[in-house]
This record gives C-alpha cells, structure tokens and sequence, in this order.
C-alpha cells in the first residue's frame, strides 16, 4: 500500500469510530438501569424507566423530523397527548410537581437529555426557544444551564 493510501485509511477508520462513539454516548449501560431501578420508589417507574429503556436510534428519530418534535414539545409544555417518552421527558425535564430536575437521573438519562436539548438547539431553534422559556418561567431555571449547556457548537 502507498503512503498516501495507508493516511486515507487511517483517516477513515477513524471517521466511523467517531461515529460509533457518538452512538455509544446515548446507550445506557445494565449498570445504569440497575442503579436506577434500586432508586425508584413503586409508581415512578413510568416516569424514568422510559427513557433509559429506549433505544439511541429511538432516540434519533424521535428527533428526525418537525412533525415528531413538536409533538413531543407540546406533550412536555402543554400536556397534551403523551407517549410514554414524552410523558418521561415531560417529568424528567419539567418537573412541575416542584421537584429537583432531573432528579436519580442515571447518567445515561443525562446524556440523552443533553442530546435531545442540543439537537433541539441545533435544528429546532423556535422549539428549543419555547422550551427554555417555558422551563425559565415555571421553575425559574435555565434548563441548558442546568443540563451543562452553555455553549453549544452545531
């Protein structure tokens, strides 16, 4: 193999495993649902199991178009129909019962919420706005404060 041939296969072997990592980074471990299983009290299950027990390319394409977004959105600021993830973001990113946000969040949950508020930022700007707004005028937080999301490079 020439030189040059040898640096374009590197190049590229290293491009797929940075895709992979990003896909590792919305798996949840055993470990973490174990953890978060031990933590939940009888009847909350509904509220965090859902969006650990997801899949990452459920994840992904709950994020995949307007349509999905919005829906979701007005699930977790208006309560309107729900499914069972938006009614596990709708807890986990609200919580109007004047809980801690985000409250035994795992990990995994974290990052996943962290992806879905960036992607969010990212590609649907006037539904992130509206969250952040709703989220800063309930519970008086910044919710990209909260979840570490400052700066956020799209």
């Amino acid at each position: 193999m020439r030189p040059s041939m040898t640096v374009v296969m590197v190049v590229m072997a290293m491009m797929v495993a940075n895709v992979f990592c990003q896909e590792d980074n919305l798996v949840c471990t055993e470990q973490e649902e174990t953890d978060l299983r031990a933590l939940l009290r009888k009847g909350t299950e509904e509220l965090y199991l859902p969006l650990l027990e997801e899949t990452a390319s459920g994840i992904r394409t709950l994020l995949s178009n307007q349509n999905t977004v919005r829906f979701h959105l007005d699930c977790v600021i208006h309560s309107k129909e729900c499914t069972r993830i938006g009614k596990s973001l709708q807890h986990l990113i609200t919580d109007n019962a004047g809980g801690e946000l985000c409250y035994t969040c795992q990990p995994c949950q974290k990052r996943r919420i962290q992806h879905i508020l960036k992607d969010l930022r990212c590609n649907y700007k006037p539904e992130s706005d509206e969250l952040e707004q709703y989220v800063l005028s309930e519970r008086q937080i910044n919710i990209y404060d909260f979840f570490q999301l400052k700066t956020i490079t799209c």
